[in-house]
Parts: structure tokens; sequence; C-alpha cells
């Protein structure tokens, strides 16, 4: 054999062999390629777990009326510092005492015939007011309308620190992810396997209790206790299983 047909077959060998190569890792990588396509069972789970709020926040405000402005801020300066000293009196600390709205506003007020009369200025002034004793929600309400609160807003409760009662809620929610895919395989006729890829969805803590807004002073001034309901915290997970 000539030293070029011994060029041409190890050529030709070389290229054999490359194709064969090229061939192997083709069929090797269809399986992850596929999988990476979305091969799988997807589903989403639900947890959901309550506790018992041990924050609450209300809206506390008062409104005054007078035909001078200054007089009426006055008034609503004088009554919002009574306000204030009340429901730390009552056991809130300073720091969580703070105006969530000041308003002034020129009211014209007419007569019955539609012709201008006097005009009147009104000041809003408001706090918001966390309570970190969630027993003594009634008392600091009731301490504040005896200070001149006119106004009470809607009482939010809230968990200082949800983190356990949304780890648990995660953990039902994967429970329901598993359980959905499980059924899934099996009306399939396929075997489940491992999760390939989970993402949260979010969670909602949600209250169920009370809540009101008063703007009735004797209304107020009878209420004793507040019963603080439950708060739900709700976890929402999508999880993607393979199939073995």
């Amino acid at each position: 054999m000539n030293t070029h047909a011994h060029s041409n077959l190890s050529t030709l060998r070389m290229a054999a062999l490359l194709a064969a190569a090229v061939l192997t890792f083709t069929f090797l990588g269809a399986p992850a390629a596929a999988q990476a396509a979305g091969t799988g069972i997807t589903v989403t789970g639900s947890g959901t777990v309550y506790g018992e709020p041990d924050v609450a926040t209300v809206e506390l405000g008062f409104v005054a009326t007078a035909a001078d402005v200054r007089q009426a801020l006055d008034e609503a300066d004088t009554v919002l510092a009574a306000i204030q000293q009340a429901v730390v009196a009552s056991g809130v600390q300073s720091p969580d005492v703070r105006t969530t709205g000041f308003y002034v506003w020129r009211e014209q007020v007419y007569d019955r015939d539609g012709n201008p009369g006097e005009v009147r200025f009104q000041v809003r002034h408001a706090y918001q007011v966390t309570v970190r004793d969630i027993t003594k929600v009634g008392d600091v309400i009731s301490a504040a309308v005896d200070a001149g609160a006119n106004e009470v807003g809607g009482i939010q409760m809230s968990v200082a620190d949800p983190s356990a009662l949304a780890s648990a809620a995660r953990e039902l929610a994967m429970t329901d992810a598993r359980a959905k895919a499980t059924e899934l395989a099996t009306l399939g006729a396929v075997d489940l396997g491992a999760p390939i890829a989970i993402s949260e969805l979010g969670s909602a803590p949600a209250y169920s209790g009370f809540g009101a807004v008063a703007q009735a002073r004797d209304a107020m001034s009878a209420m004793s206790s507040v019963e603080t309901g439950q708060l739900a915290v709700t976890v929402q997970v999508q999880v993607t299983f393979a199939i073995d």
C-alpha cells in the first residue's frame, strides 16, 4: 500500500470514530434534554395553619370643628396629647404611637335657601397605636375614648414573628403537592420521581376576627373587650417531580 492510500484510510477511520462519538453523545444526552424540556409532573400545593394573634394596631383620632382655624387646631392638639398620654398610661410604648393622618379643611355652610352662611374649619388628627399586649386592646381603646377620641379605626391583628406558622404551612403545602403528584402518576401509570424544581408562590396571612370602625362616642365607651380571633397563614408552592 502506498503512502497516499494509507493516509486516506487513516482519515476514513478517524471520521468514523468521530461520527460514532457524536452519535453516542446524542443518545446519552437525549434523556437530560427531555428532562430540561419539561418532562415531569408539575403541581401546586397549598397549606394553611392557624395561630393566635399577639399584636394589634388600631387607629385613634379626633376631629375638631370651629369657626376659627386656630381654635380648631388648638383643640385637636390638646385632645391628641391627652389621647397619647392615656394610651401610654394603659401600657403602650411611646414609639408605638405615631401620626398617620393630619388634615385641615374649610367648610362653607349654606342655609336652607342655598345662601352661603358661616365658614367652619375642621381639623382631623389620627394616630396608629400598636398594642403589643393583646389582652389590653380594649383597655387602650376605652382610655383613648375617655381622653376625647371621637374616631376609632379598624383593628388589625397580627403575629409578631410569623416564621413558625409559615414553616408549618410550607410543610403542609409540600405534602399536598406530593399527594397530588402521586395521584397523577398513578392515573398516568408512571413512577413518580424526586422533585426537580420547587418554587414558593407566596404566603399570605389572613385575619379572621374582630374589625370595626366607630364614630359614635357612646358605642365606643360601651366597648369592654375585643375578641382576637385567629390568624391564618397560607403558603402555596409549585413543584415539578421527575418521572422515573
